[in-house]
């Protein structure tokens, strides 16, 4: 009987013990779920309470702005051709420059392209991507400036090309600066320059640590910067691009400098650091709140305020680089001056929620017509004499250009082409158009087609000088369909441009190994106030690569579509960024709490064994 009680009271008190051990485990894994859960929760979300660890910009912003703006208008009292990053720095900052200082700007670079005969290089085509850049950014459409499109001089890849990794780069940024600009077609291009095309030359350039340069296999910060902004407008969009932009933020994040900057060739500039703000800027991230952007509390708006000068501008490198190229360190810099206004309009811009520096979607455009007094390219001869009686020399046409290469319409609607006849002084611009086949379509001499029955013609349109030069359009008319048929004979005429084929190079190697490069940091110097206008001395920021080869007279313009495919739901990747000191905190959260448990374990064994 004794035994049985002592059995009894044994096993009771062996479940008591049995239920004890669980609820202290039970105990125990809520506290590590729980701890765990707080600290992964405070690794998720750092960026929110730790933002204050990025320095405070004194003075603001928009007061530094202020101030560039006025030392810039001070100095550049006759703004020209010189003067385009000017521009663009103040025609998207709060306040923009007076109306007089644009239309001096633009009366100025209107007069220099007539005396270029609208040709302004051989080899560096990124002048007319910048040219369009600033003409967008105070509202004038460069698909007509004077009757020129300037997009057609950038139709060739091959000349495109021939500047080197940054030729395609900013020829993307300036195509992608308006929705409503796309590059004409040049049948006469050695190889079309398409939208896809700069997109896939580009991310083939990629290095493989992350990030673009001129040459070599390790990355460069200015060229990476203004690779993400020419990239910008597909981030998020497209799988390809994104994920090479954010191998490209991991690089920039990685080799930014304690002190916030940004170093190009070595050496810390102003415009290295300009470039990054632009680049982040432009795909939406604040780099004052970015804590990959953030170094003990400096970050690039900061540093770039430590080059910062009196009365308003900035320096190329600090008095204390230890490199003085590219400019006297420590004195203000025209160039540093352009992209350090630029970058900091880029960064207001992101703090008043607009669109981005080169992102010009709220920009209503006009054409840009020819000021008055500029006479060239409107002027005609007269029998062969001018009006003082001397012969004058007359010039061909070097080429005709249409508007669209291919177009379908519905039978029964009309549709006009514009036509382009270059150079803008040639002699005699008269044209003379034409069907193959009447039957299908008809065009009248002012370029209006009409689709005549189902089928397919050939519209031309012809220079009458002897020259030769013409251009074509295929042209594909089509029956109406049921809902056409039953509209109202006065619905306005549907058209749709025929896709056109691209031509895209896969060759890996996209970057040709530069020849005779110039660094921009080893030419710039500092910025002079001249009576005609901003100047500086040296290289454009724009790092080249020179070799040279003959112009090309021959240009021609036609839309072209690019409509990106959309696949299922299912082929969507939805991708988690978790700041790089996520991981840090959660390892050392993990650490203290098996830490805290131990020693928690420890007290409770010295109790017991009391």
């Amino acid at each position: 009987m004794q035994a049985k009680r002592e059995s009894i009271l044994s096993n009771i008190l062996h479940n008591k013990r049995k239920e004890k051990k669980r609820i202290r485990w039970k105990h125990r894994i809520t506290y590590r779920i729980g701890v765990f859960c707080l600290v992964f929760l405070f690794a998720l979300f750092p960026v929110s309470a730790r933002a204050s660890q990025a320095q405070t910009l004194n003075p603001g912003v928009n007061d530094v702005i202020k101030k560039v703006r006025s030392y810039m208008l001070s100095v550049d009292t006759n703004p020209d051709y010189s003067s385009i990053w000017n521009v663009l720095g103040m025609s998207r900052c709060n306040s923009p420059a007076p109306a007089t200082y644009i239309d001096t700007f633009y009366n100025n670079v209107i007069r220099y392209m007539d005396e270029k005969d609208w040709v302004l290089t051989n080899t560096k085509y990124t002048e007319y991507s910048k040219l369009i850049i600033s003409l967008t950014s105070m509202g004038k459409d460069v698909r007509n400036i004077a009757g020129h499109n300037l997009f057609a001089y950038l139709s060739d890849f091959t000349n495109v090309k021939q500047q080197g990794f940054n030729g395609p780069v900013w020829a993307l940024i300036a195509l992608k600066c308006h929705p409503s600009y796309s590059i004409p077609i040049d049948s006469s291009a050695k190889e079309q320059t398409t939208e896809e095309g700069l997109i896939q030359y580009i991310l083939d350039g990629e290095k493989a640590g992350g990030g673009w340069a001129l040459s070599g296999n390790v990355a460069d910060s200015d060229v990476t910067g203004m690779t993400i902004q020419a990239l910008s407008s597909y981030y998020g969009k497209r799988e390809d691009v994104t994920f090479a932009v954010d191998r490209a933020l991991t690089w920039l994040s990685a080799n930014q400098n304690k002190n916030g900057g940004y170093a190009t060739m070595g050496t810390e500039t102003a415009e290295s650091i300009a470039q990054v703000i632009v680049a982040l800027t432009s795909i939406g991230i604040d780099p004052g709140k970015d804590e990959r952007f953030i170094k003990n509390g400096k970050w690039p708006m900061s540093r770039l305020y430590d080059f910062y000068v009196s009365p308003g501008g900035f320096m190329h490198v600090l008095p204390d680089s230890g490199n003085n190229g590219g400019g006297a360190a420590g004195q203000l810099n025209g160039l540093a001056t352009e992209q350090g206004m630029y970058a900091c309009v880029a960064y207001q811009r992101i703090i008043d929620g607009k669109t981005a520096l080169y992102d010009m979607s709220d920009v209503s455009l006009s054409a840009g017509t020819r000021p008055a007094g500029t006479g060239a390219g409107n002027s005609s001869t007269v029998s062969g004499t001018t009006s003082s009686g001397t012969t004058a020399s007359k010039k061909k046409v070097t080429k005709v250009v249409l508007d669209y290469s291919a177009i379908t319409i519905t039978k029964g609607k009309t549709r006009k082409l514009s036509v382009s006849v270059y150079p803008s002084t040639a002699s005699s611009k008269k044209v003379k158009w034409s069907s193959s086949n009447k039957k299908v379509a008809t065009v009248t001499q002012k370029g209006t087609v009409k689709g005549i029955k189902k089928g397919t013609a050939t519209v031309t349109v012809k220079a009458q000088d002897g020259s030769g030069k013409k251009a074509s359009c295929k042209i594909t008319v089509t029956e109406p369909s049921t809902t056409e048929k039953k509209s109202s004979a006065t619905t306005t005429a549907r058209t749709t441009a025929v896709p056109v084929k691209r031509t895209v190079s896969q060759s890996t190697t996209a970057v040709r190994k530069p020849t005779g490069t110039t660094s921009k940091n080893a030419t710039a110097t500092t910025a002079t106030k001249k009576s005609d206008g901003w100047s500086f001395d040296g290289a454009d920021y724009i790092p080249e690569n020179g070799t040279s080869s003959d112009d090309s007279d021959e240009l021609s313009s036609m839309d072209d579509g690019n409509t990106d495919k959309k696949g299922s739901w299912m082929d969507k990747t939805i991708t988690l960024h978790i700041p790089l000191g996520a991981i840090t905190y959660i390892i050392v959260g993990a650490v203290l709490m098996l830490f805290v448990e131990a020693l928690l374990l420890f007290i409770y064994k010295k109790r017991r064994k009391r």
